[in-house]
């Protein structure tokens, strides 16, 4: 077969044949003969410079995105409001507590300790430790938790009683 189709390169003839290749150790996959060279999309310049442009640039791929409420990410718009807050807190709590020793300091002058209390209030409120409320990470309730788990007592049970949380093994005696 393989002796069949370099005669037919030589002279020019594209065939229509799917040649069957194996991969070291691993499942053949099908080689297509007479498929058109693939371009890359990004043309001459860099790995990472594309035609396509984007209609919604996502600056930092680690932050979910808080302008709606998506499937499968909160189960509510409390939710969706803890996840914004927990992302300030995280960003401006280290400065706000800072702030605010340098305010709470007898040691320090007085303008000093006003100017770092204006400071402190321009930060956002949200970060705050008590502006946080641990949820169920489920179904969004904020009473009842299962601290170790993130869960509400109604989904630990629920999840608890089909063996679907590690660790967790029905009281007996």
């Amino acid at each position: 077969m393989a002796s069949v189709l370099k005669s037919w390169f030589q002279f020019g003839i594209k065939p229509l044949v799917c040649l069957s290749v194996r991969r070291k150790g691993g499942p053949s996959f099908p080689n297509f003969v007479n498929l058109p060279p693939t371009y890359p999309i990004t043309g001459s310049g860099s790995v990472y410079d594309t035609r396509v442009v984007r209609k919604r640039q996502v600056p930092d791929l680690n932050l979910p995105s808080l302008e709606r409420q998506e499937a499968l990410k909160w189960a509510d718009w409390r939710m969706l409001r803890d996840c914004r807050r927990r992302i300030i807190f995280s960003r401006y709590h280290p400065q706000k507590q800072i702030l605010y020793t340098i305010r709470k300091s007898k040691l320090l002058p007085s303008n000093i300790r006003e100017l770092a209390h204006e400071e402190n209030r321009s930060l956002p409120r949200d970060a705050l430790i008590h502006h946080l409320t641990n949820r169920c990470i489920i179904s969004s309730r904020s009473r009842g938790k299962v601290r170790r788990y993130k869960l509400s007592r109604h989904m630990f049970r629920g999840l608890a009683d089909y063996n679907l949380l590690s660790g967790v093994a029905k009281a007996c005696w």
